[in-house]
């Protein structure tokens, strides 16, 4: 394992220890969205560099969440998310630098509240809204 997978499954770890499972799960998808807040705003300003810090912080913090999947758990489960997981990642870095790449960030950024909202409301968190 990478040092960059390593921290944020370290950072995942660390947060589950001190806050429930769930809600640990909720708080990384709240900093990739809050990432990809920030990656839209660096490409409006046409900040190429400031853009690319947060695809790779986004894709860390998606490694993390991958990286903590319990396959002995479910297997079938810890498959399907570490699907999506790889999906995201994937997207994140084939989007950057395209014409369109706002728009496919927004896409992505909307599916990515979606499941934040998903496991928000099975550890009875408040969901997350976009604006505009």
């Amino acid at each position: 394992m990478s040092a960059n997978p390593a921290l944020a499954s370290g950072a995942y770890r660390r947060a589950a220890t001190a806050v429930p499972p769930l809600k640990a799960v909720v708080m990384v998808y709240d900093e990739i969205v809050n990432s990809l807040l920030r990656l839209d705003v660096a490409l409006e300003k046409n900040d190429p560099a400031g853009a690319f810090a947060q695809v790779e912080r986004a894709a860390k913090m998606c490694r993390g969440l991958q990286h903590a999947l319990d396959f002995n758990a479910s297997k079938d489960v810890s498959g399907q998310l570490d699907m999506v997981y790889k999906r995201m990642i994937f997207a994140l870095h084939a989007s950057f630098g395209k014409r369109d790449a706002r728009a496919r960030y927004r896409k992505l950024l909307e599916g990515i509240v979606e499941l934040r909202n998903a496991w928000a409301e099975i550890g009875h968190e408040p969901a997350r809204v976009l604006n505009g």
